[in-house]
């Protein structure tokens, strides 16, 4: 990244020191790259602490990517200060490099400066990070805004703003990102055919992550299995806000009760459930056809052609729970005596044994004991609220 300063301006490198100066046109916004040794850090720098951890690791990254943002210096003679950057410079020194990219500044130079930025965002083949670089550096060395610098290049702010978001990446990502033109026919929203791995959808998707660690092992997962757009979002959400089990409900004891006791009366496991409206089901389960056949053996006894018979509950809870003698009633536990006794005169009419005179004499015993529990319920009801 960059030339150096001879390979720009010739043997009059050392004479450009001013916007006014010859030459001075071909190096403002270019970057060139700077003998370290020949820069020296700014006295009115106001940070003075730094992380050397962080250093460590920012020389490491150097070492295998490169510098991926130019430092700023301003030049003078063959000497340069430098203007900002100086993280970069430090770990860059650590890293052993003898070189390094920089923007070079001159005197007076910010007209001179604008023109030349505006002039490299031009270009067809600028790839996304530069672009973020110079829009940041239209702020930090031009003083604007993001609103200022899009309407400087005729973009909307919202524009700005994802560009300038790309420099929160790591800069193995950033790296990248430089190679996008390979990508120039990438659809964002591809299906994970086509041959591109890494595009600016990508990119953005993983800006969502929270941290750094999280980012680039998300990063090396798209490159190893060639993930879509669509399927690395997913995955950020997923990892943002993983979805937490939602405890299953307990089992009311009455649905409980009643599961051990058809367990027991069709001798094989019987399973109920019931959403919050009420709906449910019941599952009886079996292994073979000799027990199927045992199940609809027992189930026989439970129906009588087409008459419906008080519930199955009944047959187990009528002596335990005063709500099911209600049920077995079809009527409110709110209901009055004259109500209660209506009801029974007509649930004892629906299965009196009478009205299946000439149903098998399995509907007949079906309905009998059908009659029988209807008849034990109001009895409950009855024992219940101490009438005669």
């Amino acid at each position: 990244m960059g030339k150096g300063l001879s390979a720009i301006l010739g043997d009059e490198a050392a004479k450009v020191n001013k916007v006014t100066d010859k030459g001075a046109e071909k190096l403002v916004g270019s970057v060139a790259s700077i003998p370290v040794d020949s820069i020296t850090t700014n006295p009115f720098q106001p940070r003075s602490n730094f992380d050397n951890d962080a250093l460590v690791e920012l020389a490491q990254s150097i070492s295998e990517v490169g510098i991926i943002q130019p430092i700023t210096v301003r030049k003078n003679g063959m000497k340069f200060e430098l203007i900002s950057g100086e993280r970069r410079f430090r770990a860059s020194q650590m890293a052993g490099l003898q070189e390094i990219p920089a923007y070079v500044r001159l005197a007076d130079d910010r007209q001179l400066l604008e023109l030349a930025i505006v002039e490299n965002l031009q270009r067809e083949d600028l790839d996304p990070i530069e672009m973020a670089y110079s829009c940041k550096r239209m702020m930090d060395e031009l003083g604007l805004t993001q609103e200022q610098v899009a309407q400087r290049l005729g973009k909307g702010r919202s524009t700005i703003t994802n560009f300038l978001r790309l420099l929160k990446l790591p800069a193995l990502i950033q790296a990248e990102l430089r190679d996008l033109h390979r990508n120039e026919s990438a659809d964002e929203n591809n299906d994970g055919t086509a041959n591109v791995v890494f595009t600016m959808g990508h990119a953005r998707a993983l800006l969502n992550l929270p941290t750094e660690e999280t980012q680039i092992d998300l990063y090396k997962k798209i490159l190893k299995e060639g993930l879509s757009v669509r399927k690395v979002e997913a995955m950020v959400k997923a990892i943002k806000s993983p979805e937490v089990p939602q405890p299953k409900p307990e089992k009311p004891s009455e649905l409980l009760r009643l599961e051990g006791q058809l367990t027991e009366y069709f001798s094989t496991k019987v399973a109920i459930s019931q959403g919050a409206k009420g709906k449910g089901k019941i599952q009886i389960d079996f292994t073979s056809d000799q027990e199927l056949a045992e199940i609809k053996r027992i189930a026989r006894h439970l129906r009588v052609n087409s008459y419906d018979f008080a519930s199955i509950e009944a047959m187990f809870h009528i002596n335990q729970d005063v709500n099911w003698a209600f049920k077995v009633l079809e009527v409110p536990n709110t209901a009055s005596e004259s109500e209660i006794k209506k009801a029974y005169r007509k649930m004892a009419m629906k299965f009196h044994p009478d009205r299946l005179v000439d149903a098998g004499a399995e509907a007949q015993a079906a309905a009998k004991e059908s009659f029988l529990n209807v008849q034990k319920a109001y009895e409950h009801i009855c024992k219940q609220k101490g009438w005669k």
